[in-house]
C-alpha cells in the first residue's frame, strides 16, 4: 500500500508538468483587404436542405452544427457567417440580442425598424441589419427572414472592416437564397 501511495505522489509530481505560458503581438489592421472597390464576385449555386442560394468564390460552406443549418466561412475574413431557424422571429429582442453582445444599448422597436434595409430573397422580404460597434471594433451584419410557421436567420459577426468589404456578397448571398 505504501509503494502505490509513493507511486501514486510520483505520476502526479512528474505529470504535473507546467507549461510555459507565450505571447504573441499580432497587428489589428487587415493588410489582406483591398480598400473600397471590389469586383463583382463570381459564385455558385449551392443546396441546403430547406433553401439554395448563390455564394460567392471563396466561400466555403459548411454543413449542419448544433442549432445551424449552415455555416459559410469567407477566405482571408474571421467573419462567422451562419444560418439558423426558430419558430419565433420577434425583430425588437433579435436586434437588441445582437446589439448586446457587442456591448451596444438596446433600441426601442422605432428606432430598429427605422434602421432595417429591405431585402428581398426569392420574392420574400427581409430585415436586414447592419449593427457596429466601433469602440470594440466588432459588428453583425444579420437578415431575418419570415416563413411561416418559423424565421430563418442569418448572421455574420466579425470585425468592422471585414464586415463592410465583405457586406455587398453578403446582401447579393440573401437575395440569391430561394427557398424549397
Amino acid at each position: 500500500m505504501k509503494f502505490f501511495l509513493v507511486f501514486l505522489i510520483l505520476v502526479c509530481i512528474v505529470g504535473c508538468d507546467k507549461q510555459e505560458i507565450k505571447t504573441y503581438e499580432v497587428s489589428k489592421e487587415i493588410n489582406s483587404l483591398p480598400q473600397l472597390e471590389k469586383e463583382e464576385p463570381k459564385t455558385k449555386s449551392i443546396m441546403v436542405s430547406d433553401f439554395y442560394a448563390s455564394i460567392p468564390n471563396g466561400w466555403t460552406e459548411r454543413g449542419p452544427s448544433g442549432m445551424r443549418k449552415v455555416s459559410y466561412l469567407i477566405d482571408n475574413s474571421s467573419i462567422d457567417f451562419y444560418a439558423i431557424e426558430l419558430g419565433m422571429g420577434d425583430v425588437t429582442s433579435n436586434v437588441n440580442r445582437w446589439r448586446k453582445q457587442i456591448e451596444l444599448n438596446e433600441l426601442g422597436e422605432d428606432e430598429i425598424l427605422s434602421s432595417v434595409k429591405n431585402l428581398n430573397a426569392g420574392g420574400v422580404p427581409v430585415k436586414y441589419f447592419e449593427i457596429y460597434n466601433p469602440n470594440i471594433n466588432k459588428g453583425i451584419l444579420a437578415a431575418i427572414i419570415e416563413r411561416k410557421p418559423s424565421f430563418w436567420f442569418f448572421t455574420a459577426k466579425g470585425n468592422i472592416d471585414e464586415l463592410k468589404y465583405h457586406n455587398a456578397d453578403i446582401q447579393r448571398f440573401i437575395n440569391s437564397i430561394n427557398f424549397n
